[in-house]
C-alpha cells in the first residue's frame, strides 16, 4: 500500500529507495500518487497556514471525500482497498 512516511536518516533514505526500486509498476504508480497528494495537501495547508483548525477542516474534507469515494466505487463495482487490512489485496467494500 503506498504510504507516507516521515524519512528521517540517512538509514531511513536508503531502506525507502531501496523498497522503491523493488516495487511492482502498479505500486510505484500508486505511491507517486500518494505523495503527490501529499505535496498538495501541504501546499494548501502552507496557504491556509498551518493551524489545528485548518489541518482538522483538511482532514474533515479528506476523509469525508474517501467515504463518498468508496461509496461511488461501490455502486459502480469498482474494487478498492479497504481501511482494516490496508495490505491485503483489494476488495470490494460492503
Amino acid at each position: 500500500m503506498a504510504i507516507i512516511e516521515n524519512i528521517s536518516s540517512p538509514d531511513a533514505v536508503i531502506a525507502w529507495q531501496d523498497q522503491m526500486r523493488n516495487m511492482q509498476a502498479g505500486e510505484l504508480v500508486a505511491q507517486q500518487v500518494c505523495q503527490r497528494g501529499a505535496e498538495n495537501a501541504l501546499a494548501e495547508l502552507q496557504k491556509l497556514g498551518v493551524t489545528e483548525a485548518n489541518c482538522q477542516a483538511m482532514l474533515d474534507s479528506l476523509r469525508h471525500a474517501l467515504v463518498t469515494m468508496h461509496e461511488i466505487a461501490d455502486e459502480r463495482g469498482i474494487l478498492l482497498l479497504d481501511y482494516e487490512a490496508p495490505d491485503v489485496d483489494a476488495k470490494k467494500i460492503d
